[in-house]
């Protein structure tokens, strides 16, 4: 059974970026930066916490999952942006 065209269309609309801040909404510690959640998120290192931070358009060390002004970045869930 296909979805309706409006799920459809809001469930393409989902992005990295969007998962990251409705979970640092509702994570416990809001005093840790950004990095430090991608770290516990993701299963990353800090390394990588990092720059998947900044992939994301979210500056590391902040404590707001608040969106950069970053061109060029590239948001989506399933990385079909990048080619």
């Amino acid at each position: 059974m296909s979805e309706p065209e409006p799920m459809e269309k809001k469930l393409d609309s989902l992005t990295m970026l969007r998962a990251f801040q409705g979970a640092r909404r509702l994570a416990k510690r809001k005093r840790d930066p950004n990095w430090v959640f991608a770290v516990e998120m993701f299963g990353l290192g800090s390394t990588y916490a990092w720059a998947m931070c900044k992939r994301m358009g979210v500056d590391p060390d902040s404590t707001s999952a608040a969106p950069l002004p970053l061109a060029g970045c590239t948001n989506d869930l399933l990385g079909a942006g990048r080619g």
